[in-house]
């Protein structure tokens, strides 16, 4: 994986995943395991570096829907609109938790789709680990 782009506000990052000997399956497509762990804690560093230390965020879930193979090298963009950040900030300004949720399609150079990849989090603010 090699990080192409991320924006200075951190509520954009694009990610590359090259076709190498070590991702590759028997029949030379991406390993399934790879294209989903493209996607593994990219939005939570993303709410991190936008929220603050001041809140807590956590990947609680997340769903993969294969599309098509993967026979070469694959892309992804993650995207939080300002609209995403104030609801969370107002979602948990009174110590309230927010479960967001967040849908990402894996493609290819030719905006193909291979995968569609939904994570849901839980963000909470001003929160003690041990509360949860």
């Amino acid at each position: 994986m090699k990080i192409m782009l991320i924006s200075n506000d951190f509520c954009y990052v694009w990610l590359r995943l090259k076709l190498c000997w070590w991702n590759k399956k028997a029949n030379r497509t991406q390993y399934c395991g790879s294209i989903f762990s493209l996607t593994d804690s990219v939005y939570s560093l993303i709410l991190r570096g936008i929220l603050g230390k001041q809140y807590f965020v956590w990947d609680t879930a997340a769903k993969i829907d294969f599309i098509l193979t993967a026979n070469s090298g694959l892309f992804v963009d993650f995207v939080i609109s300002d609209a995403c950040i104030t609801e969370i900030i107002a979602a948990t300004a009174e110590g309230n938790q927010y479960l967001p949720e967040f849908s990402v399609s894996v493609s290819k150079a030719n905006n193909e789709v291979v995968a569609q990849v939904t994570r849901i989090f839980y963000v909470i603010k001003n929160c003690n680990i041990a509360q949860i």
